[in-house]
């Protein structure tokens, strides 16, 4: 009968190695050649004491079956899967872990014979014994990758990071800018884009004050160019000063003839109030 021991340490908690080895998944990842998978029993995660599975796998380019039952299991030290039904006579693999610091020694002891008397003893010596050992090994590599692997970091700007400021005292992480939630490291992309839009807003106030101002200096220069045209009503053209108006009742009173009026074309003379009489009439008197 082949007697097999494989020894592998594991920079890992036994705890970690000894749930990794119950694991149905993990056992069907690390046969992925053979194409072994599980088909009844306990078919995914990990197995408990009593449970069974069966296996399914090629080797030697034939398809195999066997079930398998947890026989003892001691958490996290010991546990052991035997044979129920499969093309071996016997078959019975023993997992030992033994924890020392920060690693783990894991033992592989297996017993197993084939069928067939003398003629299964020299396929067990000759051929399996070697293969067996291949697959167990195999098996381990995959074990140790996975126990070994680091844990994932926690993300960014999860619980228990600091905020980052920007300037201004904005803060990166949970801040409002704007009406909108600022995420990590934004601050100060967010007040220089703030600072550039001030910039600008300055910038268009000015530029409308310059128009304004412009407007009022465009009117100015009107102005001054249509007074310059006409002349002010009080100064003349040479810049001499002109007469004073006088009303028509001083006018009168100075004994000047008064300026032709015509009355207006809806009414006839003498019919408004205040109206002056027509200087070219005639005088109708009588006789």
């Amino acid at each position: 009968m082949p007697h097999l021991e494989l020894t592998t340490s594991i920079a890992s908690p036994a705890t970690t190695c000894f749930d990794l080895s119950l694991d149905v998944d993990l056992h069907v990842d690390s046969m992925a050649r053979s194409g072994e998978r599980a088909v009844a029993g306990i078919t995914a995660g990990a197995m408990a004491l009593a449970d069974e599975v069966t296996w399914r796998a090629r080797h030697f380019g034939l398809w195999w079956t066997m079930t398998s039952r947890i026989a003892v299991l001691d958490r996290p030290r010991r546990f052991v899967d035997e044979m129920v039904l499969g093309p071996f006579a016997s078959f019975r693999h023993e997992h030992l872990f033994v924890e020392n610091g920060a690693t783990t020694t894991m033992r592989d002891i297996v017993d197993f014979r084939s069928p067939l008397g003398p003629l299964g003893a020299l396929v067990d010596r000759w051929l399996l014994e070697g293969y067996m050992r291949r697959l167990l090994e195999q098996r381990n590599r995959h074990i140790r990758r996975l126990a070994e692997r680091p844990e994932p970091s926690a993300p960014a700007g999860g619980a228990g990071s600091e905020p980052v400021s920007g300037l201004g005292g904005v803060s990166g992480t949970d801040d409002q800018v704007d009406g909108r939630p600022q995420r990590a490291g934004e601050g100060v992309e967010d007040d220089g884009c703030h600072h550039r839009r001030g910039e600008a807003g300055e910038q268009e106030r000015d530029d409308a004050g310059a128009g304004v101002v412009g407007q009022e200096d465009d009117a100015g220069d009107d102005a001054g160019d249509e007074q310059q045209a006409f002349g002010d009503p009080q100064v003349d053209h040479v810049g001499a000063e002109k007469e004073p108006f006088l009303p028509l009742e001083e006018v009168a009173a100075t004994g000047a003839p008064l300026p032709h009026a015509e009355p207006p074309l809806e009414q006839t003379p003498g019919t408004a109030q205040g109206a002056v009489p027509d200087q070219s009439a005639p005088d109708h008197a009588d006789g």
